[in-house]
């Protein structure tokens, strides 16, 4: 999906901006529906050299509709494309002596929505083909990318 398309995405928000006229086409789509006028808020932002937002009742306040989950959608699926896959790492501090890792074993997750019992095996059997079948430190899952970032505003 283009980034005309997803500065045009029509957001059910409050905006209170003055609006343009709404166009014909645009006029006979809404039409089109059995919503009644006053349930209805849409707000079509201008694009870099367009000029003038439009909008239905604009300036009323709605809670979001469950339409508003596309938005973070389509930015996750131009950003990460279709096929981005999360990765699992997994780090040995330590040296291996007769299969025993003589230290910590990290995993390193970033949020991967398909980790599944069955991928852990698999990472595990990747770990014991590194030789390592007895871990004699700490096994440490490290959260380290959900920890909460701290900005200097100032800087």
């Amino acid at each position: 999906m283009s980034k005309r398309f997803l500065a045009c995405l029509v957001l059910v928000l409050h905006a209170g901006l003055a609006a343009a006229a709404v166009p014909r086409g645009l006029q006979e789509v809404l039409d089109s529906y059995p919503v009644p006028r006053e349930h209805l808020g849409l707000y079509i932002a201008p694009v870099e050299g367009d000029s003038g937002a439009m909008s239905v009742n604009g300036s009323t306040p709605f809670n979001p509709a469950s339409v508003i989950k596309l938005l973070p959608s389509l930015a996750a699926l131009e950003t990460l494309s279709p096929s981005h896959q999360w990765p699992t790492q997994v780090y040995a501090a330590g040296g291996i002596a007769g299969g025993v890792l003589n230290g910590h074993l990290y995993i390193q997750g970033s949020g991967d929505p398909y980790l599944t019992v069955e991928s852990l095996w698999s990472l595990l059997r990747n770990v014991r083909a590194q030789g390592i079948e007895r871990i004699a430190g700490d096994i440490v899952v490290d959260d380290g990318i959900f920890a909460k970032r701290v900005f200097d505003r100032g800087a």
